[in-house]
């Protein structure tokens, strides 16, 4: 087993918590409680999910092309950041995260507490999470141009 700097700190919170998420959970597992607590650590709410968006964007997006000195064009970064959030929040409607076999590392995989048991997102709140993420990215190119 490995351990970590943060598995510690999330040890010394919550043994149990520790345990169920490091430990018990698993998605290969044959016992049905194992697979429903790695797919339970799975899920996160639509304002992590926001921020997991904003960082993936940065990294698949943003980094590369600063890495290369290319300019960022604006209306190209949100158009994809913008389908990005629409093949994820498709994805967790689906409920494909769920399945067996599917690949968590995937850059559409999205499994959102909201839609859990039969949940759903009313498009008020997918609105304000869009806005808040093109708002993010937008900053963040601001910021890094000031510099």
């Amino acid at each position: 087993m490995k351990w970590s700097v943060s598995a510690s700190k999330a040890f010394l919170q919550c043994p149990k918590k520790w345990y169920y998420h490091s430990v018990f959970a698993s998605s290969r597992a044959g016992d049905s409680e194992r697979r429903e607590a790695y797919f339970l650590k799975k899920l996160q709410s639509i304002h992590a999910w926001r921020g997991k968006l904003v960082d993936q964007v940065i990294t698949k997006h943003i980094v590369p092309r600063m890495n290369k000195r290319q300019e960022i064009d604006v209306p190209e970064l949100l158009k994809y950041a913008n389908m990005l959030m629409d093949a994820q929040l498709a994805f967790a409607k689906s409920g494909k995260y769920r399945d067996l076999g599917v690949r968590t590392g995937d850059i559409t995989y999205c499994a959102l507490l909201e839609l859990e048991n039969g949940g759903s997102l009313s498009e008020e709140s997918i609105n304000q999470i869009r806005d808040q993420m093109n708002e993010a990215l937008i900053n963040f190119l601001y910021i890094k141009r000031r510099k």
